[in-house]
């Protein structure tokens, strides 16, 4: 059921992906512990469809249920810890609230610099959103700082035509421009 619920949500078919994403869970809850890793997983994917549907306030209920499940199941830590963060953080960045934000994306930035390696992606990504939110605060300094760190990861291992990495230059480009 998680697979199926997978397939539609990349289809963009979110209401029948969080149906079956539901009913995964259901099932999930009836056969393994409380706290088991699956269910945890269930819960953050529900999470996402919700995020997508800009269901926050739901969204941010089942990411942080995901993460409980994780703390107790992972116990020193995990990537997948790092993504519910990382997720949490989005909602809070989407509703504008910076301060919350940045102490998710520094939390799951300080887990991905723990378990990947130093040049990772997702390194990358965790540095280009909190120097997004320090930009909106106007900490230009400490957004470029930002900003900069994951330029080199993205021109390690993005193609220069890569969103991301045009994104990052123009934001480099725009706040060095500024000063």
């Amino acid at each position: 059921l998680n697979s199926i619920g997978l397939i539609l949500e990349k289809q963009l078919k979110y209401d029948e992906a969080l149906d079956y994403y539901q009913r995964s869970l259901k099932i999930q809850e009836e056969c393994y512990p409380f706290g088991h890793v699956y269910v945890a997983r269930s819960l953050n994917s529900i999470g996402a469809i919700l995020y997508r549907q800009k269901n926050y306030d739901d969204a941010l209920d089942y990411y942080q249920r995901s993460l409980k499940m994780q703390d107790e199941y992972y116990r020193s830590g995990h990537v997948e810890i790092a993504q519910s963060l990382y997720n949490i953080g989005t909602i809070f960045y989407d509703q504008e609230k910076y301060d919350e934000a940045l102490d998710y994306f520094q939390r799951a930035l300080k887990m991905r610099e723990k378990y990947c390696s130093s040049d990772h992606v997702n390194i990358g990504e965790s540095l280009n959103i909190i120097g997004i939110c320090y930009e909106k605060q106007n900490k230009t300094k400490k957004a470029l700082d930002y900003y900069h760190r994951a330029m080199i990861i993205f021109v390690k291992f993005l193609p220069s035509d890569h969103p991301s990495r045009i994104r990052i230059e123009e934001r480099i480009h725009r706040l060095t421009k500024k000063k």
